[in-house]
């Protein structure tokens, strides 16, 4: 005959077991209900991601004849330890650290080769610009970031840009015969080299306020400075007198 749960209890051989079965029942239950509040009720909110670009008016340039030259936005590379979406930041010369909730629209390379690209056709300096590796241009700009970031210093914060441009005549890697004068681009008869000039161009801009959005708008006026000097460097680097109309 089975003993109903109250003989049970009263059982000096059941009862202890019953009681420790019904303790561990009730503590397992609150220890549940407490990790349910945890999740639920005390949930705080993620922060959000803000994103950021850069963003300037094409540089006013002077005017000059247009030159009878295509030229074509190459590859636009970025050093490490920079190729990241991530706002990098830097306390001293050794040590990079990037920010979480703070990052780049895009990688560096993508905003930069966009705003070169825009910048070259605007300024009516040649022919024509066209888009990466083009076949039909007679001269590439290709390009690589060395130093993209937020230098955090005691007094102030700077945007750190430095960029290194090479101006490639890529006709010079195909057989062309040198003598045929039908063949010759304009690029050619002022750049026999494969490499017309390579050059590094470095700058930095003063924060307004120690805030990313403060980093992107100082990014942005060093990128436009940028811009417009290495412009009027590939300008002068391909007008000769005997080229231009």
């Amino acid at each position: 005959m089975h003993a109903t749960p109250e003989q049970a209890l009263l059982n000096p051989n059941f009862a202890p077991a019953i009681r420790n079965f019904c303790l561990f029942y009730i503590a397992a239950v609150i220890l549940f209900s407490g990790i349910l509040c945890g999740c639920s009720g005390n949930k705080k909110p993620v922060q959000d991601i803000r994103y950021y670009t850069l963003s300037y008016e094409t540089p006013a340039l002077a005017s000059l004849p247009r030159l009878p030259v295509t030229l074509s936005m190459g590859s636009i590379k970025t050093a490490a330890p920079f190729q990241s979406r991530r706002i990098v930041y830097a306390t001293d010369n050794f040590t990079r650290n990037t920010y979480y909730y703070h990052q780049w629209m895009s990688p560096p390379e993508k905003m930069l080769a966009a705003l070169l690209l825009r910048d070259f056709r605007d300024s009516g300096y040649f022919r024509a610009v066209l888009p990466e590796n083009h076949m039909a241009a007679d001269v590439q700009v290709d390009g690589v970031i060395e130093a993209f970031y937020e230098k955090d210093g005691p007094e102030q914060w700077q945007a750190v840009l430095s960029v290194t441009i090479t101006l490639i005549n890529p006709n010079n890697r195909h057989n062309i015969d040198r003598n045929d004068k039908d063949t010759k681009t304009a690029a050619e008869r002022v750049c026999k080299a494969e490499i017309c000039f390579q050059k590094t161009y470095d700058t930095a801009m003063t924060l307004s306020h120690k805030h990313p959005k403060s980093l992107s708008k100082a990014m942005s006026q060093a990128a436009a400075a940028l811009s417009r000097q290495i412009i009027e460097d590939v300008y002068t680097a391909l007008a000769p007198h005997h080229i231009t109309k």
